[in-house]
């Protein structure tokens, strides 16, 4: 069954029984929240501030012991969640910190100076992995390696970097 990058995003989360997805709006990501909000099950939680929303996954995942999903945008939502992600390493709590990226066309072209930096560079120390999405069709492979690095061996955060331009491609999944 076809499906968009965003809903095959949203079927993974509610196949892996996460009910909450904690951040702050944010243009580029709203093709993921508006999925969130035609499914069943799982709610976004909007928070006042990207470092509150690492926060708040931060508490969840501390109270079910199963890793918790944040979603920030580009640029400054993704470094003003650097604090949290941080917090969330040294703590060994699993979090999926998920945040949008630019168009895999306009990589490393600057069309977005505001927001365009690297962010799995600067993730890198303060996570277990730093993945990226570049293609619909690698959704569940990618959240499924996310979710098992969160949680194997020493528990920690993981950051997924989701490249805009596949939140509307269509892809073929087998998901709920």
């Amino acid at each position: 069954m076809k499906t968009t990058g965003a809903e095959a995003i949203v079927k993974f989360l509610l196949n892996e029984d996460v009910r909450y997805v904690f951040g702050l709006l944010g243009s580029p990501m709203m093709p993921i929240v508006d999925a969130i909000y035609r499914f069943p099950g799982i709610d976004f939680m909007p928070s006042q501030h990207e470092q509150g929303a690492i926060y708040m996954a931060e508490g969840y995942a501390k109270y079910t012991r199963a890793p918790a999903v944040s979603l920030v945008t580009i640029g400054p939502g993704a470094t003003n969640a650097a604090t949290g992600l941080a917090e969330a390493y040294l703590e060994s709590i699993p979090v999926i910190f998920m945040s949008m990226e630019g168009s895999t066309r306009l990589y490393s072209k600057s069309f977005c100076n505001a927001h365009e930096i690297d962010q799995m560079t600067m993730f890198r120390p303060i996570t277990k992995a730093c993945l990226k999405i570049e293609r619909a069709d690698r959704v569940v492979e990618i959240l499924e390696r996310a979710f098992r690095t969160a949680m194997t061996g020493r528990k920690g955060p993981v950051y997924v970097g989701i490249a805009r331009d596949i939140l509307g491609q269509e892809v073929d999944i087998e998901l709920r």
